[in-house]
């Protein structure tokens, strides 16, 4: 009479298996965790040029002269403060533990005939 279970090497077969499973699938689902927390940030950033246009559009006088080489930079407290973004920190989805921090500078480009916005981690 044959005792029912498992034998030792189909448990370390079925083990095998799922190590190997494991090791395809870890590195897909970490880089796919990756590009997500990127697209993120990358949308967040979106949001904060926007609402600098705005900002933009509102303080006419204080952006530099058409034609002018000089810039002018934003904080990102300057659009709390103006009810733009909201208030409190924004946290960076890329590192839990840090907080989007920097400005945003807006030049004129005689090139382009506009007024350029762009995110500047470190600030201007």
């Amino acid at each position: 009479m044959q005792e029912k279970g498992f034998t030792l090497i189909e448990l370390l077969a079925v083990i095998i298996v799922l190590g190997i499973v494991g090791v395809i699938v870890f590195p897909t689902v970490t880089k796919t965790m990756k590009n997500s927390k990127q697209k993120a940030y990358d949308t967040q950033i979106t949001e904060i040029i926007k609402a600098a246009k705005i900002w933009g559009s509102k303080n006419t006088g204080e952006l530099p002269d058409i034609g002018s080489s000089e810039s002018v930079c934003i904080t990102l407290d300057d659009l709390k403060e103006a009810s733009l973004i909201d208030h409190g920190k924004i946290q960076d989805p890329r590192d839990s533990e840090k907080f989007i921090e920097g400005s945003i500078r807006i030049s004129y480009s005689t090139e382009y005939h506009q007024y350029i916005y762009e995110y500047m981690e470190n600030g201007c």
